[in-house]
């Protein structure tokens, strides 16, 4: 196995300095197109997006026809806020080869991070039309509606994306919190207690159930989830200021001596 081979190997491991180390002897002596974009790929993901765009201009230089390339450039534009240069990038990708659905999911990612949420519905339905057990797609088209305060089309899609692959945990995180959008106490804490079963230190889910609870005014358990919280982020300020205001009520008021 070559350094390009090798390099492959480490990245779907996540690997990424390694990776890097590989991607570069590769490229030793000789300009490699594949070891290009590949070295750019693992730049976005260690998020050094100015080297990345450079990389990967580098391989459009060797080859302007490359997809992925392009789809890799409109990932380290966005990375370094060059929000149209990234629309334009993945716009080519998708040019370029009309059946490649991952320009025009980042593509939906990155109008719903700019809250254009039409533009974004209509990427990841598309999305949906070509695979419709798109995981990424189906969970983010229940955070868009969310966010529209939409929450029967946000429970429909999540409860799609949980058909598909039953133990995805984002999902049910996402419906724990729609649940408590709709005051549904129970349900929610339903739902952010799976998500604990299944990563016991997803700290968002400890934090989101200690307030459930709270609200509830089941006050020993909500202590225990911000406890939970702070082992795993002891830095986590909200966690620390709602611990410190339910000890107080936990705290027998002192007596004036007479």
């Amino acid at each position: 196995m070559g350094w390009l081979g090798k390099g492959l190997v480490l990245k779907s491991k996540k690997n990424y300095e390694e990776a890097l180390v590989c991607f570069e002897k590769a490229l030793v002596g000789w300009v490699y197109e594949e070891a290009l974009v590949q070295k750019g790929a693992v730049l976005n993901s260690l998020e050094r997006y100015k080297e990345a765009t450079e990389c990967l201009l580098k391989a459009l230089e060797e080859n302007k026809t490359n997809s992925r390339t392009w789809n890799y450039l409109g990932l380290s534009y966005r990375g370094s806020d060059q929000v149209q240069k990234a629309f334009e990038s993945y716009d080519e990708s998708i040019r370029l080869d009309k059946e490649f659905i991952c320009p025009l999911y980042n593509k939906g990612t990155l109008f719903a991070e700019l809250q254009r949420n039409d533009e974004a519905i209509a990427c990841f339905k598309e999305v949906l039309r070509r695979n419709d057990a798109h995981l990424s797609s189906l969970n983010n088209l229940g955070l868009v509606y969310s966010s529209l305060n939409e929450p029967e089309s946000s429970l429909e899609y999540l409860e799609k994306c949980l058909k598909v692959k039953p133990d995805f945990l984002h999902a049910w995180f996402n419906k724990g919190w729609v649940y408590k959008g709709l005051g549904l106490d129970l349900k929610a804490l339903e739902c952010f207690d799976v998500v604990i079963r299944i990563d016991g230190n997803f700290e968002r889910a400890w934090m989101e159930k200690g307030i459930l609870l709270e609200r509830m005014e089941r006050i020993s358990e909500a202590l225990s989830c911000y406890d939970r919280v702070l082992r795993i982020n002891p830095k986590n300020m909200d966690a620390i200021t709602r611990k410190a205001n339910l000890t107080n009520l936990l705290e027998p008021p002192i007596q004036n001596g007479i």
